[in-house]
């Protein structure tokens, strides 16, 4: 696994300090489902504590957005790691 400081990858991002996960190594769909569910429970809690409005999770080629009107907000992944 890789990991980098968010404003390394996308200078306008809301958690510039923060460590996140640019690359993991083979993951079975299980898995993939796995963490993306356990990073929605997570982010109920932060949700619900008033800490966040909205989550945008991506893992290999599977994403969660909730609530799904923040969609219509978040840039194309394609053009925030264009290299």
């Amino acid at each position: 696994m890789t990991r980098a400081l968010a404003k390394k990858l996308y200078p306008a991002t809301d958690i510039p300090d923060l460590l996140v996960t640019t690359r993991v190594g083979h993951l079975e769909r299980s898995e993939i489902e796995m963490a993306l569910d356990h990073g929605m429970r997570k982010a109920k809690i932060f949700e619900d504590n008033g800490l966040i409005i909205g989550v945008f999770l991506a893992v290999k080629d599977q994403i969660r957005i909730s609530p799904e009107s923040i969609a219509q907000f978040i840039e194309p992944v394609s053009n925030i790691f264009a290299v």
